[in-house]
């Protein structure tokens, strides 16, 4: 049975995409620290995190929201910003002098995705899904471990 968790403010079935989200608000925080490191110091932490995390959490939540959000209006938002984010990332691979300035814009949309889903888009997934739905949804979801904030070095300690 799908139920609503208090202290997280959020359905029990979708609390594993929120955790995953707390890691990219993280990243993100670490993204405005860019000046504490040289170029190939940045590109490398952008593209470590983006490959061994958000790739996998952008494909596994179109696999399992695609089918259930035909026709609806916030789908668009959804898959354009993942458009959009895998787009920069193909830019930040080959960026030369404008790299800090592509990072900084990489930063912002991932920072307002996240709060897009988790102020809009889960809240509307709460209330259109039957509780059977969200339960499919928590099924498919598996509470993985996040290794991508191992990166070394630490330049937002600095």
């Amino acid at each position: 049975m799908s139920k609503r968790n208090p202290k997280a403010k959020r359905n029990d079935n979708l609390i594993v995409l929120s955790h995953e989200h707390h890691h990219g608000l993280i990243y993100c925080n670490r993204l405005t620290k860019a000046n504490k490191t040289d170029n190939e110091t940045l590109r490398a932490y952008v593209l470590d995190f983006w490959e061994k995390y958000l790739v996998a959490h952008f494909e596994n939540e179109e696999k399992v929201f695609i089918p259930f959000l035909d026709g609806e209006d916030l789908t668009l938002q959804f898959l354009e910003e993942h458009k959009k984010l895998f787009a920069i990332i193909e830019k930040i691979k080959v960026a030369d002098t404008d790299l800090r300035t592509l990072v900084e814009s990489y930063r912002k949309l991932l920072y307002d995705h996240i709060r897009f889903e988790e102020r809009v888009f889960f809240p509307w997934l709460e209330q259109k899904f039957t509780p059977e739905q969200l339960a499919i949804v928590g099924e498919l979801f598996v509470d993985m471990e996040v290794n991508a904030h191992k990166f070394t070095p630490k330049f937002w300690e600095a």
